[in-house]
């Protein structure tokens, strides 16, 4: 109403408040789900996307960072800007490229639904494993999607089995019905891929299945994780913020000659690149962070990447600066932290890995692999060389 007493229609929409936020949060940082945790999401997924089919809508754009959580835990479907109806076949190719079917990269005509489907296997796959299924985009460009043009899905269970963690010293192996699901929700041909009814009959998907109670438990667990996770990173960003209005500062007062070109800045030292003598140098009193560590406290990365070695951490932090500048396009090291830093970059992507050391008790020393950005598969493919070439040096 205006002030003068006039009302006009106005058009308003309410939304649903996901006080819990994406469930990518929950996977990126606590792992892969339980299975009958992840078999209970799966349901609520597919009981989402059969309402949108029931209604015509395509959603187009299914990922876990756009499933929410609400205060309860519960999913709930978000994001529908590139939802549309599908009374034929749809020829605009929209969406994210990691979640899209290969019909979509092909830029051929699709059926709605079965671009849904595909998006729900590979977040599937995700929330079992923690991991991405394949690395860039379903084509043959990727070397895991590639095995499924193949038809040589054997390959690439067997392959994939190689990035998980070992159960009883063994590798991997993934439950066969499991695999019935994936294969058949991924399929290259979207003809082949099952309907919802189909997935409903099928083994996986009437296994036992985590109740609300289950749920709430155990996504309760993760969210406090989650959230200090999410803390940290907000402190990294303000004391981010914070050293490059230094550096700018810093930068106005030194002459131009004296300034020091593409040296991104961590710490009170900016990363740079070493030799092998000027490593050598370096003090165990500077690396604060390899004496901060309490074993009882210290939490291993979820994908098993950590090395425990007595080896002198001087001579390691040489052996890697050495193994990484061989396989890495870019490699600095800070200092301060006993940290390394590298980026490897490809043609269609680019991954970023930091690896650190930390001080176990006076004799052992942990080295932790950890993925900043870029594809998981990258990370675990280079985590796995290093560690190997490692272990040919004697540590």
């Amino acid at each position: 109403m205006k002030k003068n007493g006039k009302t006009y229609p106005t058009k308003y929409v309410a939304l649903e408040l996901a006080s819990n936020g994406e469930l990518f949060g929950f996977i990126s940082t606590g792992g892969a789900l339980e299975e009958k945790l992840c078999r209970a999401y799966f349901h609520d997924l597919i009981d989402a996307i059969d309402y949108c089919h029931k209604n015509g809508v395509a959603h187009r754009d299914l990922k876990p960072e756009n499933l929410l959580l609400d205060e309860e835990f519960n999913l709930k479907v978000s994001d529908f800007g590139f939802s549309t109806f599908f009374v034929r076949e749809l020829t605009s190719h929209v969406g994210t490229k990691l979640y899209m079917a290969p019909e979509m990269h092909f830029e051929n005509p699709y059926f709605g639904p079965s671009i849904d489907l595909f998006a729900a296997g590979i977040i599937l796959f995700t929330m079992f494993t923690g991991l991405q299924p394949f690395e860039n985009a379903a084509n043959q460009k990727d070397a895991f999607y590639k095995l499924f043009f193949q038809n040589n899905l054997s390959l690439y269970w067997d392959t994939v089995s190689q990035y998980l963690p070992k159960k009883n010293g063994k590798i991997y192996e993934f439950p066969e019905d499991f695999k019935q699901m994936i294969s058949a929700l991924l399929a290259v041909d979207a003809t082949h891929r099952p309907s919802i009814a189909e997935i409903r009959n099928m083994p996986w998907f009437n296994g036992e299945v985590a109740t609300k109670e289950e749920v709430f438990n155990a996504m309760s667990k993760r969210k406090a994780r989650v959230e200090e996770e999410n803390e940290k990173e907000r402190l990294k960003k303000i004391l981010e913020k914070q050293q490059k209005m230094e550096e700018e500062m810093n930068a106005k007062k030194q002459p131009k000659h004296e300034k020091m070109m593409n040296q991104p800045q961590i710490g009170s030292r900016p990363h740079r690149s070493l030799n092998k003598e000027q490593i050598a140098k370096l003090t165990l009193d500077k690396a604060r962070e390899l004496y901060e560590c309490n074993p009882e406290e210290k939490v291993f990365g979820n994908n098993n990447l950590d090395i425990l070695t007595n080896s002198n951490p001087v001579e390691v932090f040489i052996n890697l600066y050495e193994l990484m500048t061989g396989k890495c396009n870019e490699v600095l090291v800070d200092e301060d932290y006993f940290k390394i830093k590298a980026k490897v970059v490809k043609e269609m992507d680019t991954l970023e890995f930091v690896i650190k050391l930390w001080k176990m008790n006076e004799e052992m020393i942990s080295i932790e692999f950890c993925r900043k950005e870029g594809p998981s598969l990258s990370f675990y493919s280079i985590a796995k060389e290093l560690k190997e070439s490692l272990k040919k040096v004697g540590i």
